[in-house]
């Protein structure tokens, strides 16, 4: 998902890719651009094509990379300068993630009249693409990056994503979105 915005409202262009963005900062709150060519719309295109084509979808409701918005656009728009793991421990975060679900899962698609929580089409949602939950500590080791201290913080979100998720559409699986990491002794 893209996402996009400054914190007095100018629209920047850092995750807006060919035009589109899914979430812009209006200066006070996140907002959704609906629009069918630059913003949802166009996720309600590729769900009607893929139902087309019998292809399930697994869709990702945001993005731990800079290069789509995501967890420090969440922190830009919120101030919250210090830590990425900000995003995961925020109030102000944690609902806003919420309100996003929220919209998406309850969106009804402009093309086939059918809501997102009860497409057969979505085979699953996922959290977010390439979670990480680091601070200042966070390190790069030859088994992957690694914020052990952090584990708590990360799995507390994701339990509380995934029941909320759960609370909107008992249809579809709830993916993490990890890569899955490797540890050996």
């Amino acid at each position: 998902f893209l996402d996009v915005g400054e914190i007095n409202g100018n629209l920047d262009t850092f995750g807006k890719k060919e035009g589109v963005y899914f979430q812009y900062w209006d200066g006070a709150n996140p907002q959704y651009n609906t629009n069918y060519l630059t913003g949802v719309g166009r996720l309600d295109y590729v769900i009607k094509q893929a139902a087309n084509r019998n292809i399930k979808l697994i869709i990702a409701l945001t993005n731990n990379w800079n290069d789509f918005g995501g967890v420090n656009q969440y922190r830009k728009w919120y101030n919250l300068n210090q830590y990425h793991d900000q995003f995961y421990t925020s109030p102000s975060t944690i609902q806003a993630y919420k309100n996003w679900v929220s919209f998406v899962l309850n969106r009804v698609n402009s093309l086939s009249g059918v809501a997102y929580k009860n497409d057969p089409t979505i085979m699953a949602w996922e959290l977010m693409n390439e979670p990480r939950c680091y601070n200042n500590e966070w390190k790069y080791s030859s088994v992957g990056y690694s914020c052990p201290s952090l584990t708590t913080t990360i799995t507390n979100w994701i339990s509380t994503m995934s029941a909320h998720v759960k609370s909107i559409d008992s249809n579809h699986l709830v993916a993490v979105g990890d890569e899955g990491f490797f540890k050996q002794s």
